[in-house]
């Protein structure tokens, strides 16, 4: 059996979640935790290519430090830290 590789934030989650809820887009998606063992690039990546698909409107976080809101903000656009 081959390890399950984690992938962070997932398109295909993400669609199924669009599909189940018959919604086009969701207006807040809020990342409530940095994911340690993937890259950030990747995690805002996924999550910034959904944006400019127009299926999340706007990207927020919570449990984040402040040098992590840094990081990402550098990645993509974060409208919400709670």
């Amino acid at each position: 059996m081959g390890r399950k590789r984690k992938t962070g934030a997932s398109e295909v989650g993400m669609r199924r979640e669009l599909a189940a809820a018959a919604l086009d887009r969701i207006d807040l998606y809020q990342l409530h935790r940095i994911d340690p063992e993937v890259p950030m690039e990747r995690q805002f990546g996924a999550l910034k290519d959904l944006q400019a698909e127009g299926k999340i409107k706007h990207i927020g976080l919570s449990e984040v430090s402040v040098r992590q809101l840094h990081d990402a903000r550098t990645l993509t656009s974060i409208d919400r830290c709670a």
